[in-house]
């Protein structure tokens, strides 16, 4: 049976891989949006400028509006590769933990305490994602000065 606090820990890394799984799986889908409007609007201005008549005028100029935007968007998903790598990794480091503790697998199956391990290893993915982290927001800084 768990502990108050060790169940406050539990709900704590399942709200942070939550978070981290919903972060990587709208990144993959954002770019994939991005890229895809990109082509389309891309591949649509000059079949618009071929096909339609006087009155339309204003799509092209909308189109363009949206590579803009999307290609915008792809850039800024570009310069921010480094943070999803390093959240990608706390987000299958804490799955592989829980599955590892779960099973009583691996490091867990010969530890006195799992919850303990448990703890101890989660709080060093952590570590080591602020650690990624705070080098990035460094970068970036520098990059921008």
């Amino acid at each position: 049976m768990r502990t108050s606090g060790q169940r406050a820990f539990e709900r704590e890394v399942r709200r942070r891989l939550r978070a981290a799984s919903l972060a990587a799986w709208l990144r993959a889908g954002g770019i994939q949006v991005a890229w895809l409007v990109i082509v389309i609007a891309g591949a649509a201005i000059p079949l618009s400028e071929a096909l339609i008549d006087t009155g339309w005028s204003w799509v092209s100029p909308t189109l363009g509006f949206l590579i803009v935007i999307a290609a915008g968007v792809e850039r800024i998903f570009g310069r921010t590769t480094e943070a999803a790598v390093a959240l990608d990794s706390l987000r299958r480091d804490l799955a592989r933990e829980r599955r590892m503790i779960r099973a009583l697998a691996g490091p867990y199956a010969l530890a006195d305490d799992p919850f303990v391990l448990y703890a101890e290893r989660t709080e060093e993915h952590f570590a080591r994602y602020d650690e990624r982290m705070i080098a990035y927001h460094r970068q970036v800084v520098r990059d921008t000065q």
